[in-house]
């Protein structure tokens, strides 16, 4: 079996396959891939075809190729699929190779946690400054995850960088900084907003966060 394991959306991961010819005569062979759709062989760096690329192998020697998988943006398990080898062999003219592997998208966490569990507070901040208050969402799992900060804070409350409503592909291990800023112009307690982040996070309590967002103007 050629196993890929987890794999990350986004990502695109190989595995070698060796052919050997263990025969005195020389052995041809093709490769069949109508039963493993959702993987690609490569000859160095062309693509082999199902069935339409013969190989010659002398005997004592061995074919290397090499066997791609990218699941794109799906997150599954993809079961087991077979590569097919029809070759010349008369014993043993046509065999599978099982392969398998599962995908996994990315998992969304904010930094500080603080800010996850109880939202933005900027307490009281004096009319006429600015206060400011950051927070990083960071993808701590092997596949690309896409986020997206909604906007969805109004005067006095603002998110940045400016493009921050755009979605962003945060690839594994890496985070992208989102501040939020409070310039009151009044001496009062503002109502609640919220900042909704939107993600690709198969969890629902992560697809979905709306923390938020309060400040008195003192």
């Amino acid at each position: 079996m050629i196993n890929f394991g987890t794999v990350g959306t986004g990502t695109e991961t190989s595995r070698k396959l060796k052919i050997k010819n263990i025969g005195s005569g020389k052995l041809i062979f093709e490769v069949d891939l109508s039963l493993a759709p959702d993987y690609m062989v490569m000859n160095g760096s062309k693509p082999v075809l199902s069935e339409t690329t013969p190989f010659s192998v002398l005997a004592g020697k061995s074919k290397s190729l090499t066997v791609i998988f990218n699941p794109g943006n799906v997150a599954k398990n993809w079961g087991t699929e077979y590569i097919g080898i029809n070759s010349s062999d008369e014993g043993n003219g046509y065999f599978t190779i099982p392969v398998y592997a599962t995908s996994v998208g990315g998992t969304l966490k904010i930094i500080p946690k603080k800010v996850r569990l109880y939202g933005l507070n900027f307490g009281d901040v004096a009319v006429g400054a600015r206060e400011a208050k950051s927070l990083e969402l960071t993808n701590i799992n092997k596949g690309v995850l896409y986020v997206t900060v909604e906007d969805s804070l109004t005067t006095p409350f603002a998110a940045s960088p400016s493009d921050v409503v755009t979605e962003q592909a945060i690839y594994p291990g890496k985070s992208f900084a989102v501040t939020v800023t409070f310039d009151p112009t009044s001496a009062l307690a503002y109502p609640t907003q919220y900042l909704t982040i939107t993600s690709n996070d198969p969890s629902p309590s992560r697809a979905l966060v709306q923390l938020p967002v309060n400040g008195t103007g003192d």
